[in-house]
């Protein structure tokens, strides 16, 4: 169980580098696009493609941090569900457990009794 754990948040760790160094990837890829443009309106469509570049950029960080979500909220809702079966197996061991040391006692007290208890072949 930990070192599922411990794959899956290697996994996503992962998973969170490849991301950062997709975006500087973009980043260097989108400066070199836009370097050669006509003057007259390159403000504007440099301020256009930055834009674009952003929201693109956002939205795609965005599904994945939201997938990662995801993957994390299973994870805890698989060990809290193993958490439970855990603490279910140790309350039936703890009664099975109970019930022989009972069971143990009862025994030991007919054994005592049998003692006690004169036998009637052995005065014949």
């Amino acid at each position: 169980m930990s070192s599922f754990v411990e794959t899956r948040v290697l996994t996503l760790s992962d998973r969170l580098a490849e991301l950062e160094k997709d975006r500087r990837n973009n980043i260097t890829s989108h400066r070199s696009e836009h370097l050669v443009q006509p003057s007259e309106d390159l403000s504007k469509q440099a301020t256009d493609n930055l834009l674009s570049f952003v929201k693109q950029t956002s939205e795609k960080s965005k599904r994945e941090i939201d997938r990662l979500i995801d993957e994390l909220a299973n994870l805890k809702w698989r060990l809290d569900n193993d958490r439970d079966q855990v603490q279910q197996q140790i309350a039936n061991y703890a009664a099975l457990n109970q019930s022989a040391a009972q069971l143990t006692e009862i025994a030991l007290d007919g054994v005592r009794q049998v003692k006690k208890e004169p036998n009637p072949e052995a005065q014949s």
